[in-house]
């Protein structure tokens, strides 16, 4: 039987954010990065994600946990080489649950996202889960597979994150080499480095699980 659904909190804190270089471009670009994804699909947010503790922490509460990887890896792309280590758990909202200001909720969604953001620094993870809805195995296997994707990101060069993210705003290679003043081949060879086919396979098999819990 399917699990009723509840609202999903989604909390990010950023990895060594007093070594950034420049905090305050970075702060640019983290509000821009919220601004965007706070305009997804009608529907996709009970409270668009904010900054609530200066530029270290992000939080926001979903309808439902099929977005919150690819929600959480665009936060990522926007903001590399800096690193947000992101949590999502489901469960009641009683304080403010009505106020679109994630900010000011509270409630066992958020103190269970606590909670996994917390496992999650502590065993080395950038994405953690608890949802009611998913088993244990079905856990584990996306906290893998987030890590490895992660893993991946860490092998990128400036020239790899800039193929990927056009490749992902442009829709094909060829745009993308478009948009970026480059030649297809070159965009490819940048890709083909960035692991971007493996990249979307996995974030394909994240999504599948997590719109299934």
């Amino acid at each position: 039987m399917p699990h009723p659904s509840q609202p999903v909190a989604l909390v990010a804190d950023l990895v060594s954010s007093r070594t950034a270089p420049d905090r305050a471009a970075l702060a640019e670009r983290i509000e821009a990065t919220l601004t965007r994804l706070a305009g997804a699909a009608p529907g996709t947010w009970l409270a668009p994600p904010q900054t609530t503790r200066g530029l270290d922490e992000v939080s926001g509460v979903l309808a439902s946990a099929g977005p919150a990887f690819d929600l959480a890896l665009a936060l990522n792309e926007a903001v590399w080489p800096a690193v947000f280590r992101v949590a999502v758990a489901d469960g009641e909202l009683d304080v403010r649950a009505q106020s679109g200001d994630a900010g000011a909720m509270d409630g066992p969604a958020f103190h269970r996202a606590a909670d996994a953001l917390a496992r999650a620094e502590s065993e080395g993870l950038d994405f953690a889960l608890d949802l009611a809805g998913l088993s244990l195995a079905d856990r584990e296997l996306v906290e893998a597979t987030a890590a490895l994707h992660a893993s991946l990101r860490t092998t990128w060069k400036p020239s790899r994150h800039r193929a990927v993210v056009a490749r992902r705003r442009h829709g094909t290679q060829r745009a993308a080499a478009e948009a970026l003043g480059i030649t297809p081949q070159t965009i490819s060879t940048a890709l083909q480095a960035a692991h971007y086919e493996a990249l979307c396979r996995s974030e394909r098999a994240i999504r599948g699980v997590l719109e299934g819990a």
